[in-house]
């Protein structure tokens, strides 16, 4: 029979009645004291009117004794364990050795439970509570419990687990101080990440990745180098510390359209005689403060019309050129002209220069002198 005392007690004396109740007695304490197994479902004593003994046969003096009622729960094996997280979700599994209800407590400090979660009696052996609405990158103490129908309660051993952090959510993007070569790129994120910015020039599918030194909640990052009056592509990846990434979808801005022209100094000129050729080779050097390219315009003093030399391409802020076939002494206005990729032009100031005069080789020398010695007599023939 179950949760019951049973016995049979045949014609005896009373001294053996109160021998055998101080014995029934004696091995319900250690029963309870020692807290039997739920599948336990009985124990017998039997005995006659000379001995005591243990076992099953229905004779003597029997006693049926269930220790259902008395045993909590056995939460098995290592206990609760985290079968799956999120940053905002944990759900806790366990199981009993027999059916019970389903408790967590849990909170942010050791020992400190203030939060429950839990199901009612579901005659379950095997246990699942989800834990909502935490808070990332957390450490969480917790304890299960689980309580019989009979109200016995087993409680599990204090375990921790953290949240993870969320992929970081990029906000309020926006590009910002717009130029002819430079751009910058405003945004925030939840947590504290470290962003790259990737940038596209479509015409040439050049990328430009421009990225930032420490983790920051409010982020500038600053794009240099840019093709003036150019459509250009961005995206942002956003990386917290864990390693969680976040991109963004696209974002297109147009520089402004470059307006000034390249400014020209430090214009300097040397001179050279090809004494071979009879003309001098001029070189003429200076800066621009853009990449540009770089020609001369020149013309002899007295002259109408410009001679226009060809164009070096090379965008470049330190210009070189040369001019092979100028005269010897003489006087020349040349102006430097340098072009930027917008088409924007720069002219310097016109300066005039004098060739230098042309060497001469020892024949020309003797015949020189030989034309002082001979020219006053030139002048009686007169």
């Amino acid at each position: 029979m179950n949760n019951k005392y049973c016995y049979y007690i045949k014609k005896e004396g009373v001294n053996n009645l109160l021998r055998r109740i101080f014995f029934l007695l004696a091995i319900f304490w250690v029963l309870t004291e020692f807290g039997l197994r739920s599948d336990l479902a009985f124990a017998s004593l039997r005995s006659s009117s000379d001995n005591y003994q243990m076992g099953n046969v229905n004779f003597g003096h029997q006693m049926f004794i269930s220790t259902t009622e008395y045993s909590a729960p056995l939460i098995l094996g290592s206990g609760p364990e985290v079968v799956e997280i999120s940053p905002f979700s944990a759900k806790i599994k366990w199981f009993t050795d027999k059916p019970s209800s389903s408790s967590v407590f849990f909170g942010t400090q050791s020992g400190v439970y203030d939060t429950e979660s839990s199901k009612a009696y579901d005659n379950e052996t095997v246990h699942i509570i989800e834990l909502n609405n935490l808070d990332p990158k957390v450490s969480y103490f917790y304890i299960v419990r689980s309580k019989d129908s009979a109200g016995n309660m087993g409680q599990s051993e204090e375990k921790e687990f953290k949240t993870p952090l969320p992929n970081p959510v990029v906000n309020n993007l926006a590009i910002d101080a717009i130029e002819e070569k430079q751009a910058t790129v405003k945004f925030g994120t939840d947590y504290f990440a470290i962003s790259t910015v990737d940038c596209i020039n479509p015409n040439n599918l050049e990328k430009i990745t421009v990225g930032e030194p420490g983790f920051a909640k409010d982020h500038e990052i600053i794009l240099n180098n840019l093709v003036s009056d150019q459509l250009y592509s961005c995206n942002i990846v956003a990386r917290d510390e864990e390693g969680n990434e976040s991109n963004t979808s696209s974002i297109e801005f147009r520089t402004l359209r470059d307006a000034s022209s390249p400014i020209i100094e430090n214009v300097k000129f040397d001179f050279s005689v090809d004494s071979n050729k009879s003309k001098v080779r001029g070189t003429i050097a200076w800066k621009t403060n853009e990449d540009s390219a770089s020609r001369v315009k020149y013309k002899e003093n007295g002259s109408d019309e410009f001679i226009v030399s060809e164009e070096v391409p090379d965008l470049v802020k330190n210009h070189f050129l040369v001019i092979p076939d100028l005269n010897p002494q003489t006087t020349y206005k040349i102006v430097a002209v340098s072009s930027d990729s917008a088409g924007n032009q720069g002219v310097s100031e016109e300066f005039v220069v004098l060739t230098p005069k042309q060497k001469r080789t020892f024949l020309q020398i003797i015949i020189e002198n030989i034309q002082q010695i001979f020219e006053p007599f030139g002048r009686l023939f007169e």
